[in-house]
Parts: structure tokens; C-alpha cells; sequence
């Protein structure tokens, strides 16, 4: 609404004869279209209006749109220009029954089951009564008296006033000014009432872009206002920048009570300090730091400019900065926080990013802050520190944020969002230029949509995570860490998530196999550090939050193409809700691991434990890692020196204590596990084994490893199917081998049970379950403890064997030794190996059932025999292997610090 002459009531809906032009008309019942009714709106009488305008009325002007609703049905109207400047206003609409009436359009929200409006104010207006005053009315007949909701505060910028205001802030301490509300005219008079968890804000700013002489209105929620009013003036000169003025005694305002604050703008007083490192400008309090924020969007970056925090700080509703693609203020110069606080409620709507800062660039350094409140978005990048932290391309100055701590909790009806930044990009091309350090969040961190992270939403190209925390609750769709949510050639070190991480979405599917090319769905779920990873390092990480997603959900990572884990720590349980996934597509496992679900192409995770239960109903569950795919040409994924101690479960297909499901897919691939423990009990389907559930292979020249790994859990199908596979190292291979490569499994032991059902007739082993296409794999110094059959004790089928359920001509297995009691034969009955070499049984003892020769000696004992394993044709050869003394232990080829394997059990309960 407009002003006729200086400034008329725009919330004054005296209403226009036939001036409206219908943006919607709903389509009728009678002859295709319903029976129009014409109503006549008038304002009641009402001194309070008259004492503000010259004319004593208010009036129409062209353009001003109101709704009209049964709470079913709704028309907009706009008021065209024969219809400007009058005060009745005849209108017509299709809707049937009670109507409702409400300008301006944009404060309906709805209407309640019980008949009351629920309308918003906003906390920005633009200084004219009708901007943001709320009227409303309800009709049964065609006369419509519109009613104002709200209450008016009026100052005024003297024409003497030399310095342009830039903005005027009302601030009411502690009170609601705006914000979402309900009105009930059930008794003829409004009856305003705020609501409960609605973040109201408890100041209203005026944009008076300079103008002097004029009389400026807000409006605000009736009620008491305990502590009056503060005014604050801020202008573009921080020589110059601000004046306020306060209120000294309670204010009761009710609906359309005006409230006169004066004059404001003509003793502004500059901030003090000049501006440079060893005098930065010094933000004393709540005016000097608006001040210092609208010069900053004004377009001043201050870089080269320090800033230094003097005091707490409370109240702040406006971003330092803002992003939106096409008018972009970045703050680019150093904010000392001095380990003070800075309280926040910001409720951005608009499409800029959002932050106590929002946006920086090249060469700021934010340090020692603390920021708490609220921060809403229904714009994506959006942080409790900062929306957005960029260097773009060509920059050579870092941006460097360290020492801050986030307590706001950040809603986003978008996506990247961050408890510290929400986007975090480095085109600079230099390592280390953008970097997040020694920073903690315990906010809550929602998101809307994908990347969201507790420390950042996304980080992007060459961009440094480094000794950050974080304890906040982290929701998003998917793509969502503890640390964050989407990271892009990044590194993360000594970072730490305690708090539940949670991705709600079924995007990201693992992809599907379709004449042997791979499809790649890039989208993760969620992970206790990072959701989605592209090319990174995480070193020394640790979760021990509750990780749930709907597929791609892992302890440390949801997803990563091409990096590495290293050192890193789950003791978080692990969850994926996704029921799908089958054996030979994979077109939507649930690929969920104690430290990493999905791992694609070359990819290394090194010296990582998990103590967390993995748990889902979909395929592919591992303790360490839920699926990998290697689909490059001679590269590798290499997965060592990892111990699981969590439970792995899943009602479906596909599950490891180490890994879940590995396949290799090109040419010279390889995928090695090397050196892993598995203690944790494994339960599953089809396709289940202590370290892996599932191995795959699709090309000539790719290699599958598993060497020097032990499982000491108990391994359990609930499959009667006859093709489980399941097995105490390896539950199945496929396609195992052509030429000279395949599966080779060495130097690794079992000691679990492995546990089907009485009528299972599966293919079950004590190593290793199925073995289909052996061709020139093999199977070396390996024995196995654990019993193999049906948890009853009954007889186990011909399909089980203590070292191999079933073998369709493996190449080679030799030095393959078991416990008499683990099972009555060494494979099943119908198993085709080409070559069986020192293989036999022993007893409790460890006496050999027969005598065997292994290298350049003869041995009796199994102890003997497994020391004495030499490597002739060089298929075995690898950079470490187990030493057999008085217990297993590792011994390098090129490195001199062993790993310790510990003692192990023949499983008599006695050490050797």
C-alpha cells in the first residue's frame, strides 16, 4: 500500500470500487463456473490513522494485492489503477460461504481449524505504515470491515541530519516484534496471539537509504514490551556511524496503539581505532557492530582492514556479507572475536547466504568467536559462522577461519549448510588456502536438502579440515557428515563427530552393472565425518555418534571416490534403512560400513577400527567397508591393518566383518585386503563371510587379495538357499579367474563358528564358502577352527567343507589345514580342485593328521607348517605376511616396525 500524499496507510484497505484485476479465478460447478458475490470493504473509523495521515483516510493504490480465502479456496486480487486513490473498494469472487480477507497477500499463512488467521510480519520493512501492517476481516454478508492487527512505531530523520542513514534498527531486548502469529475475530475485536517454537525476532530494521525530513513506521506485535525500545542509527562512515537512543520505561502496546520514538541521526559517533593490525577498529557494542555490518554491504570488502570485538554482542538479525550469484559483499579482511560472543537471530528468505557473516573471500581471517542463536534459511549455503568462504579463481590469499565456536542451531530449507561455513571453495589452485581449524559446532544442523555437514556443508578443491569437533545433531537428505557433509579435494585431520548424523533420503544408489560398464550414482547418505568424499584424506579421525542414512552410510564416510582413510576410529552404530539390493545387479544396495559404505576406484583405508554394530536390511554390510568397485584400469584399493569389533547385520545378501561386497571390473585392477581383523559376530543371507561377503570379478588381469586377516566371529547365514556362500574368510567368489590373475587368499585363519540353518544346503566353508571359475586362483596357508555346520549340531550337507564349501576348479590350494572337529571334510563332496597340497587336519594339539612338506622341510605340527610356508611360483608375493612363532605376528619385506598379531587359539582354549 502507498501514500497518496507524503505517506497514506497502505495497511488501510478502504477498498476501490470494481478495481481489481483477478490473478486466479477457481473454476466453477454451475455451467463450468461458480456464482459471483460482490462485497463492499470500508475501515472502520479510527483516530490513530487519522492523527498519522494529512488526508484522514486511508486510500488504494495501484498495485496493492490482497488475498480472499474459505480456507479451501483462494483468489488474489490486485488493484488496478482506476481504483487508486479511493477509499471503498467493491470487488467480486466465485467463493462460497465465509470469506476471509487479508492484506497485504504476503503475510497469509493459513487459517487454524478453529477460524483464526495465521499471518506473519516481517522483520525487514520499508518505512511506510502500509509496507508491513497487517489488516484483516471476516464476511458473511457483502459488507467487509477490515480490521488492523498490529501496532505502529514512528520516527523521524531530521532534514538538518548531514550524514546519510543507512539503516534504523528497533530493537526490544528480549521481546517478539515479528514473526509468525494467529488473529481471532470470533468477538469482533482483534485477538492477537504469538506462538510456541517460532523464532521470533526481537528487533525490526528500516531501510531509509539516505532520506531525511520524512517520518518513518514500523510495525510490530502488540504486547508489553518490558524494557521499551532502543533506536539505532547506523550509517556508511564508520567515522561517523552511529547514534542510538533507548526507551527508559515499559511499553504496553496494543492492536493500532502508535508509539512516537522522536528524532534519530544527529549525533552520530564514530567507532573507534583506525582500522589497522595494531589499531583495529574496536566493535563496543550492538550499534558499532551493525554499523560495521552495512558498511561491509555496502560493498566495502575491508580488506587489508582489521576489526576487533570488544564486548558480547546480542540482537543481530543481519548478516556481515551476503552471496547470491550476482550481487556478491564479501568481507575480506581479519575479525579478531577476542573470545567473546556474538548472539544471533537470522531468518534470511531471500536467496543469499546466510551466517553471522555471509559471505568472505581472499584474505579474511575470522578467529576466537563464539556465535549462539538461531540461524533459518530458505536459501541454501548457509552457516552459523558463514554461508559462504571462498578464494576465487586467480586469488592467491588464503581465508583462514580458527578458534570458533558455533552454539546456533542452522535450519535450511536448502542444502549446504554448515555448523561452522555452509560453502567452502578454493579455485586458487594452491594447497592449504582455504582452511577450517580448531573450530567446534554443538548446534543442531538442518538441512532441506543434500550437503550438510556439522563443520561444513560442502568443501571444495584443495580446502583444509583440521582439529575441528563437533557435537550438534546433523540432518540433511543425504550427502550429511558429523564434519562434512560433501568434501572435494580436501583433507581432514584429528576431527571429531559425536553426535548423531542422520540422511533421510533414498538418493544415491550404488549404481548398476549393464554388459560389464559401470553406471556411478555419485550421492552418499551419511557419515559420522564425511557424507560424500572425491578425492581426500581423512587422518586420525573419530566418530562415536549414531549414524543413520538410507544407503551409503558408513562410521567415518558415506561415500568416497579415490582418497584414503587413515588411523581413523567408529565406536558409533551404524545404520542404513534401505531394504534393496541384489546379488548380481547391485542396483541399490545399501552399502553400509563401520567406517566407510561405498568406496569406488582407487581407494586406500589403512589402520582404521570400528567398534560400532552395522546394521541394515539391504545387501552389502561390512564392518570396515559395505561395498567397493574398482573399475579403473591398473589401479587399486587396498584395505589393511582394519579391525572390526562391531556386529555386521543384515537381512539381505552381501556381508563381511571387513568388508561387505568387492568387486574389480577392469583390467591389471586390483583389490587387496591385507593384515584385518574381524572380531565382531557377522549375520546375513546369502554371501556371508567373516572378512568378505562377496567377491566379484569382471575382466581379464584383475586381482582380489585377502591375506594375513583372522576372523574371530561368529559367522551366520539364515539362507536355506543352495547357493549362500558362506564362509569363515570369503562367503563367495564369482568369476574368479582367467590368465594368471584372480582370487588369492593367504596366510589368514578363522576361528568362528560358521552357523545354517538345519536345512541349509548352501555352500559353506570354514575359509571360504564358494569358489566358482577358479581357473588359476589359490588358497595358501590358511586353517581354520571354528565349527562348520548347523547351530544344532546336526549333521552338516555335502555342501559344507572345513576349508572350502564348493570349488569349481580353483587353481591351488595348499597348506590348508583344519581342526578334526570343525567339520567332517576338508571341501564338499563336489568340489573340482586342480591342485590339493599339504592339506589335512589337526587335532587339539596341534599334531598334523599326516605328515607334510612345505618348503625345504618336513613338518608334523601345525605351528611347523605354517612357519615353514615359502612362496615358489611368486603368486603370493606381498609386502608383508604373516610370521608364525608362538603367535602370528607381521613381518615387512621393506619396513622394520612389525605389526603385532597377538597370541591365537587352535581352538583347544590353549596358546602355542
Amino acid at each position: 500500500m502507498k501514500k497518496s500524499l507524503y505517506i497514506l496507510f497502505a495497511a488501510a484497505l478502504a477498498i476501490a470500487t470494481a478495481a481489481c484485476t483477478k490473478e486466479e479465478m477457481l473454476p466453477g460447478t454451475t455451467d463450468g463456473q461458480k456464482e459471483l458475490r460482490t462485497f463492499t470493504a470500508t475501515f472502520e473509523s479510527d483516530e490513530t490513522k487519522s492523527n498519522i495521515t494529512q488526508q484522514g483516510k486511508t486510500v488504494w493504490a495501484e498495485g496493492d494485492k490482497l488475498l480472499v480465502t474459505n480456507g479451501t479456496e483462494s483468489d488474489t486480487l490486485t488493484v488496478g489503477s482506476s481504483s487508486a486513490g479511493s477509499q471503498f473498494f467493491e470487488f467480486t469472487t466465485a467463493i462460497e460461504g465465509t470469506i476471509y480477507v487479508v492484506y497485504p497477500m504476503s503475510a497469509y499463512q493459513g487459517l487454524t481449524e478453529d477460524g483464526k488467521f495465521s499471518l506473519t510480519l516481517a522483520s525487514t520493512q520499508d518505512g511506510t505504515f502500509g509496507s508491513a501492517n497487517i489488516c484483516v476481516a471476516v464476511a458473511e454478508d457483502r459488507y467487509v470491515k477490515m480490521r488492523n492487527v498490529t501496532s505502529v512505531l514512528r520516527f523521524r530523520i531530521p532534514a538538518t541530519v548531514e550524514t546519510p542513514i543507512k539503516v534504523v534498527s528497533i530493537n526490544s531486548v528480549n521481546n517478539n516484534m515479528a514473526g509468525d502469529f494467529t488473529v481471532d475475530l470470533s468477538s469482533g475485536d482483534p485477538v492477537v496471539s504469538t506462538l510456541e517454537d517460532v523464532n521470533y525476532a526481537t528487533s525490526v530494521s528500516v531501510n531509509v537509504d539516505g532520506i531525511a525530513g520524512s517520518n518513518f513506521y514500523v510495525s510490530v506485535l502488540p504486547g508489553t514490551y518490558s524494557a521499551g525500545f532502543s533506536m539505532t542509527a547506523v550509517a556508511l562512515d564508520l567515522e561517523n556511524a552511529w547514534e542510538t537512543k533507548t526507551t527508559v520505561s515499559d511499553k504496553t502496546l496494543n492492536v493500532n496503539d502508535l508509539v512516537d520514538l522522536g528524532n534519530i541521526g544527529t549525533e552520530l559517533q564514530p567507532v573507534e581505532g583506525s582500522g589497522t593490525e595494531s589499531d583495529p577498529y574496536q566493535l563496543s557494542n550492538f550499534s558499532e557492530f551493525l554499523a560495521f555490518t552495512y558498511t561491509v554491504n555496502s560493498g566495502n570488502t575491508m580488506a587489508g582492514q582489521a576489526v576487533k570485538l570488544m564486548d558480547n554482542i546480542s540482537g543481530v538479525t543481519t548478516s556481515v556479507g551476503s552471496y547470491d550469484g550476482t550481487s556478491n559483499f564479501y568481507f575480506r579482511g581479519t575479525f579478531d572475536g577476542n573470545g567473546k560472543t556474538v548472539t544471533v537471530n537470522i531468518d534470511q528468505v531471500g536467496s543469499k547466504s546466510t551466517g553471522l557473516f555471509g559471505a568472505v573471500a581472499d584474505s579474511a581471517y575470522i578467529h576466537d568467536l563464539t556465535v549462539e542463536g538461531e540461524i533459518t534459511s530458505t536459501y541454501g549455503n548457509a552457516g552459523g559462522l558463514c554461508g559462504i568462504a571462498v578464494i576465487p579463481e586467480g586469488a592467491t590469499m588464503p581465508v583462514r577461519i580458527s578458534n570458533v565456536v558455533n552454539r546456533a542451531n542452522v535450519t535450511s530449507s536448502n542444502g549446504q549448510v554448515g555448523g561452522i561455513v555452509g560453502y567452502l571453495a578454493n579455485s586458487s589452485g594452491s594447497a592449504d588456502n582455504a582452511v577450517v581449524e580448531s573450530c567446534s559446532n554443538s548446534g543442531n544442523i538442518t538441512g532441506g536438502n543434500q550437503r550438510v555437514g556439522g563443520i561444513v556443508g560442502i568443501a571444495y578443491s584443495y580446502t583444509s579440515i583440521k582439529s575441528c569437533t563437533n557435537s550438534g545433531a546433523v540432518q540433511g537428505t543425504y550427502n550429511v557428515g558429523g564434519i562434512g557433509g560433501y568434501f572435494l579435494q580436501a583433507t581432514v585431520t584429528d576431527c571429531t563427530n559425536s553426535a548423531s548424523v542422520t540422511a533421510s533420503s533414498n538418493a544415491g544408489v550404488v549404481g548398476h552393472i549393464a554388459s560389464n560398464k559401470w553406471t556411478v550414482s555419485y550421492n552418499a547418505g551419511a557419515g559420522g565425518i564425511g557424507g560424500y568424499c572425491q578425492t581426500i584424506t581423512f587422518n586420525g579421525c573419530e566418530n562415536s555418534g549414531t549414524i543413520s542414512g538410507y544407503n551409503k552410510t558408513g562410521g567415518i564416510s558415506g561415500g568416497m571416490y579415490w582418497g584414503s582413510i587413515i588411523s581413523c576410529t567408529n565406536s558409533g552404530d551404524v545404520s542404513a534403512s534401505s531394504t534393496a539390493g541384489t546379488a548380481t545387479t547391485l542396483s541399490n544396495a545399501s552399502a553400509v560400513g563401520g567406517i566407510l559404505g561405498w568406496l569406488l576406484t582407487h581407494g586406500n583405508v589403512y589402520g582404521c577400527t570400528n567398534t560400532g554394530d552395522v546394521t541394515t536390511q539391504g545387501a552389502c554390510a561390512g564392518g570396515i567397508v559395505g561395498y567397493s568397485n574398482m573399475f579403473l584400469s591398473q589401479a587399486s584399493q587396498m584395505i589393511q591393518k582394519c579391525t572390526n569389533e562391531g556386529s555386521v547385520t543384515t537381512a539381505n545378501s552381501e556381508v563381511g566383518g571387513i568388508v561387505g561386497s568387492a568387486n574389480v571390473m577392469n583390467n591389471v585392477g586390483k583389490t587387496v585386503i591385507n593384515a584385518c581383523v574381524n572380531k565382531g559376530p557377522v549375520t546375513g543371507s546369502d554371501y556371508v563371510g567373516g572378512v568378505t561377503g562377496c567377491f566379484r570379478r569382471y575382466s581379464h588381469w584383475s586381482r582380489f587379495e585377502i591375506s594375513n586377516s583372522e576372523n574371530h566371529g561368529k559367522v551366520t547365514s539364515t539362507s536355506t538357499s543352495t547357493s549362500a556362500g558362506v564362509g569363515g574368510i570369503l562367503g563367495r567368489c564369482l568369476y574368479a579367474a582367467n590368465n594368471s590373475q584372480g582370487l588369492f587368499l593367504s596366510n589368514s585363519y578363522n576361528t568362528g563358528d560358521i552357523v545354517v540353518p538345519s536345512s541349509g544346503t548352501g555352500w559353506v566353508g570354514g575359509i571360504v564358502g564358494m569358489v566358482a571359475h577358479g581357473n588359476n586362483g589359490a588358497l595358501r596357508n590358511v586353517y581354520n577352527s571354528g565349527k562348520v555346520g548347523p547351530e544344532d549340531g546336526s549333521e552338516p550337507s555335502a555342501t559344507t567343507g572345513a576349508i572350502i564349501g564348493y570349488s569349481y576348479q580353483l587353481g591351488r590350494i595348499e597348506n590348508a589345514y583344519y581342526l578334526e572337529s570343525s567339520c567332517v571334510r576338508l571341501t564338499a563332496e563336489s568340489s573340482k580342485t586342480t591342485s590339493l597340497i599339504n592339506s589335512c587336519s589337526y587335532d587339539a594339539s596341534g599334531t598334523l593328521s599326516e605328515t607334510v612338506t612345505a618348503g625345504s622341510g618336513t613338518y608334523s605340527t601345525l605351528l611347523e607348517a605354517l612357519s615353514g610356508w615359502s612362496n615358489p611360483d611368486g603368486n603370493m608375493a606381498a609386502s608383508v605376511w604373516y610370521k608364525w612363532t608362538s603367535g602370528p605376528s607381521f613381518v615387512y619385506q621393506s619396513y622394520s616396525d612389525p605389526f603385532d598379531g597377538g597370541s591365537f587359539d587352535f581352538g583347544s582354549g590353549g596358546e602355542i
